[in-house]
């Protein structure tokens, strides 16, 4: 990558503690600066013998991600989840909310395993079977989840249960099932709850050290805003469900956010609230 200073300084903006909204035009560049805090970035550089361009303070980081026009997100209002998509417009927003959970837990610990793997571990983890298993019954004791991991015994018993949460609403989208399961409709998960709670036991245990930051990737959430028509009445309640993760500045993951510069101007309010996030104190734009 080469950068001019104003690059370099965009850069460390997003590996600094706290919510940071990277907006631009089309093309200008964001999806490529959240790029930068992928791990294999830092592996590039490792592989090429070169210094990692970032001050040690900084470097310290973990950083699973979502981009909403390939994840598969955006289905949810496409299909009722019960009887009909007008009854059913406060709904639809849970759902979105838990399968970005999901799916950013499972990004996480997937990236945490290839920094694990990695020949040059620019973390410190530590896997040791001990601490792994007081993470497990740690965390599938959590509130949070509602129950849904009470019997996952291992890290890969835990992937494997987001896995299928995922598999399960993607299947439901495509019409290969004809309704989502109560289980997964009676466990639904408050945004950013389940994430900020790993991160935390990730630390309470010394799996990964406390000095680590969790940056979450968000990419391409215009993609809310350009939806079709069959959810156009959505599209602001999925923003504001996405607001309502920044605007309780979690001490224990950080969100890095990317927006064209017309669909973030658009909406402040948070989720079923009159509260509005605030540029500076909610993020840092």
């Amino acid at each position: 990558f080469s950068f001019n200073l104003e690059g370099v300084a965009l850069a460390s903006w997003i590996r600094l503690s706290g919510n940071v909204v990277i907006q631009g035009t089309q093309g200008s560049g964001k999806t490529t600066l959240l790029a930068l805090l992928k791990p294999e970035i830092r592996e590039a550089y490792i592989l090429a013998k070169k210094d990692f361009p970032v001050e040690n303070q900084f470097s310290n980081f973990i950083s699973p991600g979502i981009n909403f026009l390939k994840s598969g997100i955006l289905d949810f209002g496409k299909r009722p989840i019960h009887k009909n998509i007008e009854d059913e417009e406060d709904t639809f927003p849970l759902f979105f909310a838990d399968f970005f959970n999901y799916y950013i837990c499972q990004d996480l610990f997937e990236t945490i395993d290839r920094i694990y793997k990695s020949a040059a571990k620019y973390i410190d983890i530590d896997m040791s079977r001990d601490k792994i298993s007081e993470f497990i019954s740690y965390i599938k004791k959590e509130d949070c989840w509602f129950g849904y991991l009470s019997k996952v015994d291992s890290i890969e018993t835990i992937i494997n249960r987001f896995l299928e949460r995922k598999s399960i609403y993607r299947n439901f989208h495509q019409f290969n099932i004809h309704e989502i399961p109560d289980e997964i409709c009676s466990t639904k998960t408050s945004i950013g709850e389940p994430i900020s709670r790993i991160a935390r036991a990730l630390k309470k245990f010394s799996i990964i050290p406390e000095n680590t930051e969790i940056f979450i990737r968000v990419d391409q959430i215009e993609t809310i805003l350009d939806s079709d028509k069959l959810r156009g009445a959505l599209g602001n309640k999925y923003r504001r469900m996405l607001n309502s993760a920044l605007v309780k500045r979690d001490p224990n993951i950080s969100y890095k956010i990317g927006s064209r510069t017309y669909a973030w101007k658009k909406e402040w309010r948070t989720y079923n609230s009159n509260e509005k996030i605030e540029e500076n104190r909610s993020y840092t734009l």
